[in-house]
């Protein structure tokens, strides 16, 4: 049975341990090479990296360790993402490929792509904003993990969303960070409600969302009756018993 991130961090740090009671010195034993992982080598390294490691700020490490779990347990082949940080560099040890969507803004595309742990070769770098570059972007996969974590005003999370969500498979993961900004926070109370997603759990400020096998609402479309977030919401419900039959809300 595959060991959870958790089981392989504290088996690592139990052999340096042991190797540094005995006194042993030299090349790691056969079995720590083994059971080398470039992932958990980088979050290792992200978690002893200071607050602001760069000028847009960081992920916080329990993040990082339930991100690194989530991608592995999904099978993350290909991934995706908006912002630039510690994920950059902990996806591009995981995915096959990785996608990142950023701006050529302060400092954190360079630390990024000089960062010891980094792996470019499997990343490209979509350079401008994500309101221009997403829509004229062509995945050439299913994605299997996605991190909304842009710009945040009003309404470019929900933009990032927007042309996101179709191209993730189900079962995949989506991420939508900072949800204590209220328009972050408004995209993710009406993702809590809609059938296309699990709320799988949040951690700090970023949510965890697995999609289900419910179909795609129509992103051409309308039908917001159809939304639990409005069903839950809409406050004239009796009105369109009508147009809708009874308990539309329920259905």
């Amino acid at each position: 049975m595959t060991r959870s991130i958790t089981e392989r961090i504290a088996g690592r740090m139990r052999r340096i341990a042991e190797r540094a009671t005995q006194g042993q010195a030299g090349d790691a034993p056969a079995e720590a090479i083994a059971d080398a992982n470039p992932a958990v080598e980088a979050l290792d390294w992200a978690r002893t990296q200071p607050g602001w490691w760069h000028d847009s700020g960081n992920l916080g490490a329990p993040v990082l360790e339930r991100i690194l779990h989530h991608a592995e347990r999904v099978g993350t082949r290909c991934s995706a993402e908006t912002g630039c940080g510690f994920s950059t560099i902990l996806l591009s040890n995981v995915a096959d490929r990785h996608t990142c969507f950023t701006v050529a803004m302060g400092n954190s595309l360079e630390r990024v792509q000089d960062a010891h742990h980094f792996n470019r070769d499997r990343v490209n770098f979509v350079i401008g904003p994500s309101q221009l570059t997403l829509p004229r972007h062509s995945f050439q996969d299913p994605l299997d993990f996605v991190l909304i974590d842009g710009t945040h005003g009003f309404p470019f999370a929900h933009l990032d969303y927007y042309f996101l969500h179709p191209q993730i498979r189900r079962g995949g993961m989506l991420l939508i960070d900072d949800i204590h900004i209220p328009t972050c926070g408004q995209l993710y109370e009406v993702l809590k409600e809609d059938k296309m997603w699990r709320h799988v759990e949040d951690v700090l400020f970023t949510a965890f969302f697995e999609r289900t096998d419910a179909p795609l609402f129509d992103p051409h479309g309308d039908n917001w009756f159809m939304q639990g977030f409005n069903k839950k919401h809409f406050a004239y419900k009796e009105s369109l018993v009508s147009a809708l039959g009874e308990k539309w809300w329920e259905k």
